[in-house]
């Protein structure tokens, strides 16, 4: 068999597990499946089988030298799930944060382990798949019809924009969700070696229109900070580095000022009120500040449930040493993704970008519970940690044909 012969399925496993993870997500409302005390969705279960063979065909597919040059990089995602595991386990299981996480890690996996050639083709379907979603999402936000269920999700007014229509959400949960998918797909436009045609322009266009039709607002400043990045190109990769440091330095104290400042912000948006009431309940409950707070401990106030912030959520589930481990991961991450997005192959560029405007997704909503995004992060999260460390003197720049 040729080494082409074992590269084969691959991509192709790889596209149908990221189509089938998005279009399959209606059925996360319908048809559970019991296992124990715990129900998962069918499209979770299905797409976690099409991801472990996926997995399994790119191991066949690299050498022995690039495991063992992958092994430390391996290392970080495995310690961290290792850890999650312990604290559900010590907590209660929660089974929808274990599964998130189990996705997350488990898409880090597929991220470390394609080369520059598979980076490309996933681009280039996902861009199809983009264009695909964004037609259906205007064409259903015309005729104002929801595709899903919204009383199964959420009060009908989330829905709903200023103009009577509901938002954009094309095949996903949410509005928010389909903002933050088109969101990867703009860092693949702005950040991709590939050079803009008629098509992709027309593919970005739409893109574009039903991005503003999603009403998201994370979503819009998430594309804002993308922009000013793709704009600083010009700038020598030394500045250009010292200044996505002080932007992401920046920006995460911003976030950190209003979760601390939540209380005096309910008014202005309901994030606000869910950050203040969990905030207030988890410095009340100093027993659980170690360990974390068990899973029967509902987060909740006056029927409000806590959402909205991904941060707090390890925070609460993990105590103060579980949140600091992570923390401490994402700056890496973060650190390792600014590197890449100036010095990296320009294949895994824009999985980078997507990393580190992330923190504002990661603020304004439990992003990881977003599936099939958790996928998307997790493989953007692989393409990072597999990043080259250096400068322009030590890593290879080579635009794939």
């Amino acid at each position: 068999m040729t080494n082409n012969d074992i590269r084969a399925p691959f991509p192709k496993l790889l596209l149908i597990a990221l189509a089938l993870s998005i279009l399959t997500l209606p059925l996360v409302l319908l048809t559970k499946v019991s296992v124990g005390s715990s129900q998962f969705s069918v499209s979770y279960l299905f797409i976690c089988v099409v991801l472990g063979w996926t997995a399994l065909a790119a191991l066949h597919r690299i050498s022995p030298r690039q495991r063992s040059t992958l092994g430390g990089a391996a290392a970080l995602p495995a310690a961290f799930f290792f850890t999650v595991v312990l604290y559900t386990i010590a907590n209660g299981v929660d089974t929808a944060f274990l599964m998130n996480m189990l996705f997350w890690i488990g898409a880090s996996y597929l991220g470390l382990l394609m080369d520059p050639d598979l980076a490309r083709k996933l681009a280039k379907q996902m861009r199809a798949i983009t264009f695909f979603a964004a037609i259906l999402g205007i064409f259903l936000y015309v005729v104002n019809f929801p595709l899903l269920d919204i009383e199964s999700l959420a009060s009908d007014m989330y829905f709903v924009n200023d103009w009577g229509h509901y938002r954009a959400a094309s095949i996903f949960l949410n509005p928010n969700s389909f903002a933050y998918f088109l969101v990867f797909s703009f860092c693949i436009y702005l950040f991709g070696p590939d050079r803009l045609n008629m098509w992709r322009i027309l593919s970005l266009a739409c893109g574009l229109v039903a991005f503003v039709l999603t009403g998201s607002r994370s979503g819009f400043i998430a594309l804002a900070v993308l922009v000013c990045f793709w704009m600083a190109r010009w700038l020598r990769p030394g500045p250009r580095f010292i200044l996505y440091s002080i932007t992401n330095l920046a920006l995460l104290s911003l976030l950190v000022i209003l979760v601390i400042l939540s209380e005096y912000l309910v008014g202005y948006d309901v994030r606000f009120e869910k950050w203040a009431f969990s905030v207030e309940l988890f410095l009340r409950s100093q027993e659980f500040w170690l360990t974390g707070m068990p899973v029967d401990v509902q987060l909740e106030n006056l029927g409000m449930f806590f959402s909205d912030n991904m941060f707090l959520t390890f925070l609460f589930r993990m105590g103060v040493f579980g949140f600091l481990f992570f923390g401490l991961y994402y700056l890496y991450i973060l650190w390792r993704a600014m590197q890449c997005l100036i010095w990296g192959e320009p294949t895994a560029r824009p999985f980078a970008a997507f990393s580190i405007v992330c923190s504002i997704l990661l603020f304004y909503s439990n992003f990881l519970y977003l599936y099939p995004l958790v996928l998307l992060h997790g493989i953007a999260v692989g393409q990072v940690l597999r990043a080259e460390k250096g400068s322009p003197s030590t890593v290879s720049i080579k635009v794939v044909q």
